[in-house]
C-alpha cells in the first residue's frame, strides 16, 4: 500500500512563508551556510624563474586553511615594487637571486628588494627564498627584516608552515 503524504500550505515557493530557503531547506543549504566568510589572505611573490612562481602559486592556493589565498605574482622587481605602492599584501614570499637590481655578481639582490620593501613602510612579513646554502645571506635577510628564510628546493611543511606563522603576524 503507498501512503500519500498531504502538504501544507505555502506561499507558493515551496519553502514555507517568511524563511530564507538555505536556512530551511537543507538541500538549498550551502556547505558554509549560516558561517561568516573569511576575506582572502592577499600574497605576493617575487621570483625571476616562472616555474617557480607557478609551484607557489599551485602549493599556497592549495592550503586548507581557514581563508582563501589571492595570489599575485611577478617576475620583475619594479612591477613588485610598484605593486606594494598600490596595494595591500599580509605576505611577500622573495627570491634572493634577482636579475634587474643591485650587483649580479653577488647574488644578494633580494636584500636590496627588502631593503627598499622596508624603508616603504610595508608591513607585511617577508620571505626570502633562495637556492643558494650561504648561512650569511639567511643571517643578513633575518637581520634586514625578513620573517623567515626558505631554501630551494622547498621542503613543503616547512613552506606551509612559514606562511602560516607570517600570517598570523601580518596585521
Amino acid at each position: 500500500m503507498i501512503r500519500v503524504r498531504k502538504r501544507a500550505a505555502s506561499s507558493g515557493t515551496g519553502l514555507g512563508t517568511g524563511r530564507r530557503p538555505d536556512r530551511l531547506d537543507p538541500r538549498l543549504a550551502g556547505k558554509n551556510a549560516g558561517t561568516v566568510a573569511t576575506a582572502p589572505k592577499r600574497v605576493l611573490i617575487v621570483d625571476d624563474q616562472p616555474h617557480v612562481l607557478g609551484v607557489l602559486r599551485e602549493l599556497i592556493a592549495s592550503y586548507k586553511h581557514e581563508h582563501p589565498y589571492e595570489i599575485t605574482t611577478t617576475q620583475v622587481v619594479p612591477d613588485g615594487l610598484s605593486m606594494l605602492e598600490r596595494e595591500r599584501f599580509d605576505l611577500i614570499l622573495l627570491d634572493m637571486v634577482m636579475p634587474g637590481i643591485g650587483d649580479p655578481m653577488l647574488r644578494r639582490q633580494g636584500l636590496d628588494v627588502l631593503k627598499l620593501i622596508v624603508d616603504r613602510g610595508v608591513t607585511a612579513p617577508v620571505i626570502m627564498m633562495s637556492g643558494d646554502r650561504d648561512n650569511r645571506k639567511v643571517a643578513d635577510a633575518l637581520s634586514q627584516g625578513a620573517f623567515a628564510y626558505l631554501h630551494k628546493p622547498f621542503d613543503l611543511s616547512e613552506l606551509e608552515r612559514s606562511v602560516v606563522r607570517a600570517l598570523a603576524t601580518s596585521r
